[in-house]
C-alpha cells in the first residue's frame, strides 16, 4: 500500500478515475492505519487557470512559513478554506488508497527534502514522474515554488540502499536451469488451456 506524506505534492494514478485519469494532489491527510487519502486534485478539469495560480500562490507563500512544516491536515485544510473557499468546493477529494495504483513524488509541498527516507522516495514511479515533468502545469508550479523533485536526487537515494543481508545477491545475466527427466511421457499432458 502507497504511504504519502502530508503536505507534499504527487502525481497519482486512481484505478476508479471517474474525469481525470492522472491526479496531481496535495495530500491534506494520510495515515498508515487508514483506508483513505484526503486531498486537493490540483489538476482536477473544473478548475480554471485561475483557480490553479490562485492554489500554487498559497501553496508557494505557505512553503516558506517554517510553521507550515508541523501545521496537520486539518489545519491545513481550515487555511484552504478560509482563503480560497471556491477552489477547495471544486478540488478537494478523498481517494481510497486500494485504488492507488502509483504514485510519484513531484514536489516537496512544505516538507523538506531530508524528511523523506528511502522507502518514502522508493515509491516513485519514474514514468508517472516524467510525464509529470513535462505537464505545464507542473513546470510552472516548480518554477514557482521552488519545492521541485529531481529525479537524480531519487535515484541517488536509490542507490545507496543496499540488499538485506539474509537475501542472496544473484547477477543479472545468470539463467536458472533445470534438468528435463526423459522417463516422463509428454503425450498425455493434463490441464487446462
Amino acid at each position: 500500500m502507497i504511504l504519502l506524506k502530508v503536505a507534499g505534492i504527487y502525481s497519482l494514478t486512481y484505478q476508479r478515475w471517474k474525469k481525470n485519469r492522472i491526479i496531481y494532489s496535495f495530500v491534506l491527510y494520510d495515515s498508515p492505519g487508514n483506508p483513505k487519502v484526503h486531498a486537493l486534485n490540483l489538476g482536477a478539469r473544473s478548475l480554471n487557470s485561475i483557480h490553479r495560480a490562485k492554489l500554487v500562490n498559497i501553496i508557494a507563500r505557505l512553503s516558506k512559513v517554517e510553521a507550515a512544516k508541523k501545521w496537520d491536515g486539518a489545519t491545513l485544510y481550515r487555511i484552504f478554506k478560509t482563503y480560497l473557499p471556491q477552489e477547495i468546493a471544486l478540488c478537494y477529494r478523498i481517494y481510497i488508497k486500494a485504488f492507488i495504483t502509483h504514485a510519484a513524488l513531484i514536489n516537496y509541498g512544505f516538507n523538506s527534502p531530508d524528511s523523506f527516507t528511502d522507502i518514502d522516495l522508493a515509491q516513485n514511479n519514474k514514468a508517472l514522474f516524467q510525464a509529470a515533468g513535462r505537464d505545464l502545469f507542473i513546470k510552472l508550479m516548480n518554477l514557482y515554488t521552488g519545492r521541485a523533485v529531481k529525479m537524480q536526487a531519487v535515484e541517488s537515494t536509490l542507490a545507496t540502499i543496499k540488499p538485506a543481508i539474509n537475501q542472496p545477491v544473484v547477477p543479472d545475466n545468470v539463467i536458472e536451469t533445470t534438468e528435463v527427466n526423459p522417463d516422463i511421457d509428454n503425450a498425455e499432458i493434463k490441464g487446462y488451456y
